[in-house]
């Protein structure tokens, strides 16, 4: 360090000292003192006058804060915090409106993994905006439903495998089956039930093809007429409105109202008309 430099602080130190003030290492005045430090040593320490000092004196400030001094090293990355949720509180409220219709059970039905609804109604809407629209949404499909056939109606219950159904408001159970009838239900192995409230709900190979027809069972039956029905048998026929065949092979009711209880080829052909 130069001589006039120590000189300086040396005088500095007894201008404080004389004026009875304590400076603490690293601590500022509450109110900066400023002095005027001469350029030439051995000169006295002298107080500004408004701020200011004589010539060949520089105005030097004590105890105040010093400049602001360069910004420090970056400090090592912190630990990693919680995952926030993705979800909106409008959507975190729903969810915990929905939960307290759901239970867990750990071993429930067969002591399988069991999830139970109580309390509460579960509904499947197609998100269209009337029951009879077809948008191929708004099925319930229980199973894995192999091989599916076509599938483009919309509120429908399904179960098994192969099934078909194009309309809404449907059952459909077994196998191969097809519901293109509205509000149809179709049980049992490639039964058709295309009327609009028609049923095939047994047997194998049957159609239920008009307004409220019903096939209950038998093979290759058809149940044409309206409301007419076929309770077994093979290959009959129910063609009259209102007609019904109750079984035997290749039995035909045509007339209106009529009915054929059984036998061998039985054909009634007229209204009211009896047959077996």
């Amino acid at each position: 360090m130069r001589p006039i430099v120590v000189l300086r602080a040396v005088a500095v130190a007894g201008f404080i000292a004389g004026g009875s003030m304590v400076l603490v290492p690293g601590a500022a005045l509450a109110t900066p003192l400023k002095v005027c430090v001469p350029e030439k040593e051995n000169s006295p320490i002298k107080t500004p006058k408004a701020s200011a000092c004589p010539a060949k004196y520089k105005l030097t400030e004590l105890g105040g804060e010093g400049a602001k001094g360069e910004k420090g090293e970056r400090g090592e990355k912190g630990e990693r915090g919680e995952s926030g949720s993705e979800l909106t509180k409008a959507e975190q409220d729903a969810l915990k409106a929905i939960l307290p219709c759901v239970t867990y059970i750990a071993s429930g039905i067969d002591g399988k993994p069991t999830v139970q609804f109580h309390a509460c109604n579960v509904q499947i809407v197609s998100g269209a905006t009337y029951e009879e629209e077809a948008n191929g949404a708004g099925n319930l499909v229980i199973g894995l439903d192999e091989k599916p056939g076509t599938q483009t109606g919309s509120n429908n219950l399904v179960v098994g495998s192969q099934q078909n159904y194009t309309s809404w408001g449907a059952i459909l159970g077994g196998n191969a089956n097809t519901a293109s009838g509205p509000y149809s239900a179709v049980l049992g192995v490639d039964n058709t039930a295309s009327g609009v409230d028609a049923t095939a709900t047994g047997g194998g190979f049957n159609r239920a093809t008009e307004l409220g027809a019903s096939v209950q069972g038998g093979s290759g039956n058809e149940a044409s007429g309206g409301y007419s029905s076929i309770s077994g048998g093979f290959e009959g026929w129910a063609k009259g409105e209102w007609a019904s065949v109750s079984g035997g092979c290749e039995p035909f009711a045509s007339g209106k109202y009529s009915a054929v209880g059984g036998g061998d080829h039985t054909q009634v052909l007229t209204e009211y008309g009896f047959g077996d």
